[in-house]
């Protein structure tokens, strides 16, 4: 019968075989809380933070600095949006800002003949498909709502919103309120209307 440390030890192999990571796992320790405990020390470095923003703004894919940084990318992710959310938005806006200004670099070089047409409309498509997503205020499509009733319950819409338009003007006057004895108006749990 093997000891304890031997079943231990094939255990760990085990799991290295099973993680990919070649007999790196502490015992004990799950490899998503090794990638979080690397994260946090990680985001501990403002050197390391500005650079991954640099990155980040320069088009390098997030899932690759994350492998490069040995964390599981939905760790990383999630990390990066919760401790500097707006410095990870203005890299994807930055980095958006470039694709529109090389569809529009592009769109010059599909007038000229320089490049096929379908080419480069399948480029500018996926570069605008980013933007879009990057900095959807900048770049997105701007959606609205236009609701047409017809009939009377369209006419008191109408109504309504031509008299929600119109400031109120005139004088007015503070009226106070009547007094009432009536259980119904002195309940303070229902509305005063009511």
């Amino acid at each position: 019968m093997k000891d304890l440390g031997e079943r231990l030890s094939a255990k760990e192999r085990a799991r290295a075989l099973i993680n990919g990571d070649g007999g790196a796992i502490m015992r004990g320790q799950h490899p998503e809380s090794r990638s979080r405990s690397k994260m946090r020390q990680l985001l501990k470095d403002p050197d390391w933070v500005d650079d991954v923003m640099e990155d980040i703004a320069a088009g390098v894919r997030m899932t690759e600095i994350a492998r490069m940084n040995g964390v599981k990318f939905s760790i990383f992710h999630t990390a990066l949006k919760n401790a500097v959310r707006e410095r990870l938005e203005a890299a994807r806006a930055a980095f958006a800002e470039e694709q529109i200004h090389k569809n529009l670099e592009l769109a010059d070089d599909m007038q000229a003949g320089r490049v096929e047409p379908a080419a480069g409309k399948a480029a500018a498509g996926i570069r605008q498909w980013y933007a879009e997503r990057a900095s959807n205020d900048d770049w997105g499509q701007k959606s609205t709502t236009n609701v047409n009733v017809k009939g009377a319950i369209g006419l008191h819409m109408e109504a309504l919103k031509q008299f929600t338009d119109e400031p109120l003007v005139g004088e007015f006057e503070e009226v106070e309120d009547a007094e009432d004895s009536s259980p119904a108006v002195t309940d303070s749990r229902r509305h005063p209307l009511l």
